[in-house]
């Protein structure tokens, strides 16, 4: 399907676009939230938890809704992130580092045409250098949380510049190298900062037994979301497609049974709590990575897997504490599926966004910010991934017809060649 279309309607819509009114009216700049802690609170300029990830939330806000204040908005908050990464040295990486900034910068340059210039082709410009040296330089993991595959996303959104090109060139250069020979397929390793984030989440982790991950955050499907990216965005590589074609065989030949909580397990070999509808650690990041590999080379068998594998772990289990957010909480679910609807036409999915996005407006509404629980998190924080705006991007496309290539950033869809 190559419109997009509104799938909430009628008083749901109505409700939608009042939650999200009410989510920009909380993003004061400058941002000056008594909530901010963590990841938020250290990275306050970064694309997944502060102000570059909100600019590209105001960015689509000023598009759906013909807002001049939200275009200024998204120009200010744009400008205060580019601005500390730039007092900034060391973060790199895609989520909280100067790689995501940079991303955002293209992106909304090229939506908002008419925003003040603020020099940021230069500025971009000496940011792929930047990031072009960092990749030479360091010994980097191949994941998107932490490594090449996020250097590789914010490269293939600034196709066709360059020094973009180049970095492109290095970054993949780079994941082949990294890349491990499987039994069936390659794959990438976990790196070691990784595993203690992984370890965060879940405690009882052992990585002695397995080095390796299907995850979009950390594992396979992410470096391979990346190359996907750079396939898509015209860049000429004709070792991308075998390595995809390798990297999709190491991941399917790890998929477990479809009676088990998990289909792609977040470590190989080890046992774990599911968390299948995730896009950031489970089942539905892999999956709609499938789904984009599938369209990009025309391959039908993998389109089918991605799909059956969807439609197995995207309908709710009602046995986990409700997060809202975009990563790994309603917002996230909602919009995969509702991405999943356009990029397939089966109503089913379209049905399962709705129920999500039902299910979000009410929670969000309900939740009192005094009350410990998943929800609260979200209402708390107002970054990307896990926080309001994040939440208000999702909704938005679900009421507009303004299709949300914002979720280029999430390997959801990719640039047209």
């Amino acid at each position: 399907m190559s419109i997009w279309n509104p799938i909430l309607q009628a008083e749901e819509a109505h409700q939608a676009r009042e939650l999200i009114e009410s989510i920009a009216a909380d993003l004061v700049y400058p941002r000056t939230s008594p909530w901010r802690w963590a990841s938020e609170l250290e990275f306050p300029e970064s694309f997944a938890y502060g102000d570059a990830g909100i600019s590209v939330f105001f960015c689509y806000l000023a598009q759906a809704f013909g807002c001049a204040r939200y275009a200024e908005l998204s120009s200010l908050f744009l400008e205060s992130a580019f601005t500390s990464i730039g007092r900034k040295s060391g973060c790199r990486n895609f989520p909280a580092g100067s790689s995501g900034v940079g991303w955002a910068a293209e992106h909304v340059r090229r939506h908002l045409p008419l925003l003040p210039p603020h020099d940021f082709a230069l500025r971009l410009q000496t940011l792929d250098e930047d990031l072009s040296e960092w990749c030479r330089k360091s010994n980097m993991s191949a994941s998107f949380a932490d490594g090449l595959a996020g250097l590789c996303l914010y490269g293939a959104e600034r196709i066709p510049a360059d020094s973009a090109r180049s970095l492109l060139s290095i970054a993949v250069n780079r994941i082949e190298q990294a890349s491990e020979q499987m039994q069936i397929g390659v794959a990438w390793p976990v790196s070691a900062p990784a595993q203690d984030e992984i370890r965060r989440v879940l405690p009882s982790l052992d990585f002695r037994t397995s080095r390796h991950s299907t995850s979009l955050a950390f594992g396979s499907a992410g470096t391979l979301g990346a190359l996907l990216a750079c396939s898509s965005s015209g860049m000429p590589n004709s070792r991308i497609p075998d390595l995809v074609n390798r990297g999709i065989s190491w991941v399917l030949s790890s998929r477990l049974d479809s009676d088990l909580p998990q289909l792609f397990p977040t470590v190989v070999g080890v046992e774990l709590l599911g968390r299948p509808g995730e896009w950031y650690l489970g089942d539905l990041g892999v999956s709609i990575v499938l789904l984009g590999a599938a369209a990009r080379f025309m391959r039908a068998d993998w389109h089918v897997i991605a799909v059956e594998s969807a439609r197995l772990v995207a309908p709710p289990k009602g046995d986990r504490s409700i997060d809202l957010g975009l990563s790994d909480g309603l917002a996230g679910k909602a919009h995969l599926c509702n991405r999943f609807y356009h990029a397939t036409g089966d109503e089913y999915f379209a049905d399962l966004a709705r129920k999500y996005y039902s299910q979000l407006i009410r929670t969000f509404c309900a939740t009192d910010l005094h009350t410990p629980g998943a929800a609260v998190a979200t209402r708390s924080c107002q970054g990307l991934f896990w926080g309001t705006s994040g939440v208000g991007l999702s909704l938005l496309a679900a009421i507009s017809s303004l299709e949300p290539s914002w979720d280029r950033a999430l390997f959801a869809s990719f640039r047209h060649p």
